[in-house]
């Protein structure tokens, strides 16, 4: 075992804690209530899904800087081939939709914006990072 996956295991996990467990709860219950009554009970139920992904994913400890972190100290790459495979799926199912313009009757379309400025301010802290490494 490296020093990066002790480090990793030994890391108490902050939602075992009761408090914490609580108030995330709590918060959850109330971005809930305000999802509902501002959205509606579609919204509602797209947050509810969310957060249950979340929680799976949380706890299955899959996450992208885990895997990638994971397949250099430890040669293992089983995290990135699944981030890959979901990839893989995601491009497969949505991919016709995109081309038809449509799903279920809801219009669907791309996301693209021009670079910004925090596009090129985060370039610049990566390429100063890299120097000092």
């Amino acid at each position: 075992m490296t020093s990066a996956s002790a480090s990793a295991s030994a890391r108490p996990d902050l939602f075992a804690q009761p408090r914490v467990l609580a108030a995330a709860g709590l918060l959850a219950l109330a971005l809930g209530a305000l999802v509902a009554q501002t959205q509606g009970a579609r919204m509602l139920g797209l947050y509810v899904v969310g957060l249950a992904l979340g929680l799976t994913l949380y706890h299955a400890s899959f996450g992208f800087t885990a895997a990638f972190r994971v397949l250099m100290s430890d040669s293992r790459s089983a995290g990135v081939r699944a981030q890959m495979a979901m990839l893989a799926l995601a491009v497969v199912l949505f991919f016709p939709a995109l081309a038809a313009g449509q799903l279920f009757g809801q219009p669907v379309g791309g996301f693209v914006l021009p670079a910004g400025v925090s596009v090129v301010v985060g370039a610049k802290l990566r390429k100063s990072s890299l120097k000092q490494a």
